[in-house]
């Protein structure tokens, strides 16, 4: 006996499930270093089992950005996310040289306020996060809030990879705690 319910699944991720990989690494892996063809099958996979891949090239858009002026070139970065994203993917992390990350808060939020203006643009904003400091210790937090104060004031979410502590949790958009900190006896 079958019993067929009247629904469909959705084509794409509807909960900001994310994969972190690296298209560089993975197609060397798998014996075809830089293959964007097989770069694009890696995504694709992921994307078809509902789950957004980040990372990938990591190759942030060409250009420059500070506070006086800001010119930044999307058409590489939306060639390889636009897929992902147009197909319901459901993250999308801002991608930067690692040097911006230490310029002056107005600086750095111009870049952010840039990437904001352009996955609005696109329909993408609620995909957007700004992805810094992966699991950082408490050492870290100063720089971890600096960050998440440009995000807050560019109107882009922070991600971060940490369990949510009172002093994180008014600066950080989503916590990902890693799961092999917390104390099982707790």
């Amino acid at each position: 006996e079958l019993t067929v319910w009247p629904f469909a699944i959705e084509d794409g991720a509807t909960l900001p499930a994310t994969f972190g990989i690296s298209t560089l690494l993975a197609t060397r892996a798998l014996g075809a270093p830089d293959d964007p063809a097989l770069a694009r099958a890696l995504a694709a996979s992921l994307t078809r089992h509902r789950i957004t891949p980040h990372g990938l090239s990591m190759s942030p858009p060409d250009g420059r950005c500070d506070a006086q002026q800001c010119a930044l070139d999307f058409t590489v970065y939306d060639r390889e996310m636009a897929p992902i994203l147009d197909r319901g993917g459901a993250f999308a992390e801002v991608r930067m040289p690692k040097a911006w990350l230490q310029r002056e808060a107005r600086d750095l939020a111009a870049v952010l306020e840039a990437w904001r203006k352009h996955f609005a643009a696109r329909g993408w904003l609620e995909k957007l996060f700004f992805y810094t400091l992966d699991e950082p210790k408490k050492s870290d937090h100063a720089e971890l809030l600096r960050r998440a104060n440009a995000a807050k004031s560019a109107g882009v979410r922070l991600f971060a990879t940490t369990a949510p502590e009172p002093a994180l949790v008014p600066a950080v958009g989503t916590f990902a705690p890693n799961v092999a900190f917390f104390d099982a006896g707790a």
